[in-house]
């Protein structure tokens, strides 16, 4: 009974393999100005991977589940097994948008994370056929139908209504572009007299304590005249 009970569950939909992709990221790490170039392009490279951890977190932490959930991640791509279940999938999707909305308002367009997921077996996981038997490719299958679904994320991302937002956005009071990234800011006037956005001199001031052994980080929004990196859901987090 326990063994004709565990090939039926294995036979079932039990699983979602998820997973998002962080577009943009060249285009955002080698956007700056030539002076301290370095420290920027060490500052961001180090930030997209640490943004990459944070929306993980985010979405296991939301759904209930621990890091084992997580497959793989690297190089603004994760890959995460996940319940097949209408609260994890909406807590996935719903997470997701928030944050590109959050990316939107904070970046512009220069990052993007297209997502999508896949129902799946057990079995098919293991690429085996319900039969519990080796069967070639069916894992290949799921991660093809996976590529399609975050590759129609990205295309259409820009929304008649996200296109007419874009073009009708009128600047706030004291915004101007920033000398390094390009973006519509309210800037800062550093010590060598040009004008900068806060991210551009946080990432610039970070890049040093980012060197040292003993640094802590600590996601705080206590202190914003201090360089700090800032995500999404920063209000939810405090480590």
């Amino acid at each position: 009974l326990a063994l004709s009970n565990e090939n039926k569950f294995f036979n079932e939909q039990a699983f979602v393999l998820a997973s998002f992709d962080l577009s943009g990221i060249q285009s955002f790490i080698y956007k700056t100005e030539i002076q301290h170039a370095l420290r920027r392009l060490r500052s961001k490279s180090i930030y997209l991977g640490l943004l990459s951890e944070h929306l993980a977190n985010t979405i296991i932490e939301r759904i209930g589940l621990t890091r084992a959930n997580i497959l793989y991640i690297g190089g603004g791509r994760c890959n995460m097994l996940l319940p097949n279940t209408h609260v994890a999938k909406n807590i996935f999707t719903q997470t997701l948008k928030d944050a590109n909305t959050w990316l939107l308002n904070t970046f512009e367009i220069d990052l993007f994370i297209g997502s999508g997921y896949a129902e799946c077996t057990g079995n098919e996981l293991q690429n085996k056929d319900i039969n519990g038997e080796i069967m070639k490719d069916s894992f290949e299958k799921i991660r093809k139908h996976l590529e399609i679904m975050i590759n129609q994320s990205k295309q259409n991302r820009f929304t008649p209504k996200l296109l007419y937002t874009l073009n009708n956005k009128e600047p706030e009071d004291n915004e101007r572009e920033c000398s390094s990234c390009g973006a519509r800011r309210k800037l800062l006037t550093m010590a060598d007299g040009k004008t900068r956005c806060s991210f551009c001199r946080d990432f610039a001031d970070m890049s040093t304590q980012l060197l040292k052994d003993d640094v802590c980080f600590i996601i705080s929004d206590k202190d914003k005249n201090e360089p700090r990196f800032e995500f999404p859901f920063t209000a939810e987090k405090s480590c």
